[in-house]
């Protein structure tokens, strides 16, 4: 599901910038292009130790059962079914560089510091609040994190937290709809508690605005529908609709940015539903 771009950006900084000051983890790589892209990238480099750590389910969601480009063609596969047999082929002659992580991430421990953060796994808040402190209390000193669902992801925890972690993390560049930063200094661990009860709701609006305003064209309509979204999810449907309807009279003449309100009207009772279920699993999961 990565852009050209993204598996390029993934490769140079394999490559060129791996230094061994600790590992990389690529959370969320799908069928594996995320893995494959920083595998050859180490391979080109001449790196021939177990440094890639891989986490993702490995199991069929629905989304991906209808996504027309058809990622499971020839597979007898239906929800909930493993795919993890077709990562394993497509990562192959990489074997001896990753470590998979089979399994919710959100039970996982990390034990190792991290270089390369690639994050493509933060789909929903309970992920985010677990993982984000977990992981970034690891990052060594230079660390760049990519966030994937940056640009066109609908995934406002994303913003909420890299603007509240702006001090720490400096962005140095964008790939489709990765963005890119690196760690300039350590993170201090009381920072790092950034769950929907840890900033208040009116601090998240704030921080979302604040993006918004850096922005201009249509990565602003974009990041406004995002806002749109989580006020929907806070403050009910007719909140978020009525934001979604001044978005597109302002971005009339942007289809992409007209079609991505109707798309985020059309989905919000798949999102709710979902964040419902957070709600169910989130004590199971801890912190």
């Amino acid at each position: 599901m990565l852009a050209s771009e993204e598996r390029a950006l993934l490769y140079v900084l394999a490559r060129e910038g791996f230094e061994g000051r600790g590992r990389i983890f690529d959370g969320g790589p799908f069928l594996g292009g995320s893995t494959v892209a920083l595998a050859a990238g180490l391979r080109g480099a001449g790196v021939r130790e177990r440094v890639i750590d891989v986490y993702d389910r490995f199991t069929v969601e629905d989304y991906t059962l209808s996504d027309p480009r058809g990622w499971f063609a020839g597979e007898d596969l239906g929800l909930g079914d493993s795919f993890r047999h077709m990562f394993d082929a497509n990562l192959e002659e990489f074997g001896d560089l990753i470590e998979v992580h089979e399994g919710d991430v959100r039970v996982e421990s990390f034990d190792h510091p991290i270089e390369i953060h690639f994050l493509d796994v933060v789909k929903d808040w309970s992920t985010n609040d677990v993982v984000v402190p977990r992981t970034f209390s690891r990052l060594v000193p230079g660390a760049v994190v990519i966030q994937q669902d940056y640009w066109w992801g609908w995934c406002p925890w994303v913003h909420i937290t890299m603007e509240h972690l702006a001090e720490h993390l400096e962005p140095v560049d964008r790939a489709s709809s990765s963005q890119v930063y690196v760690l300039t200094e350590p993170v201090p661990d009381e920072m790092l508690r950034v769950s929907r009860t840890d900033i208040p709701y009116s601090r998240q609006l704030d921080l979302l605005d604040q993006v918004i305003e850096r922005t201009e064209g249509t990565d602003r309509g974009r990041l406004s529908i995002v806002k749109a979204q989580h006020v929907a999810l806070a403050e009910g449907h007719d909140a978020g609709g009525r934001l979604l309807e001044e978005i597109a009279r302002e971005f009339q003449g942007d289809a992409e940015v007209v079609q991505g309100c109707a798309f985020t009207r059309e989905n919000l009772d798949r999102y709710q539903a979902h964040l419902d279920l957070e709600e169910v699993l989130a004590p199971a999961v801890g912190s």
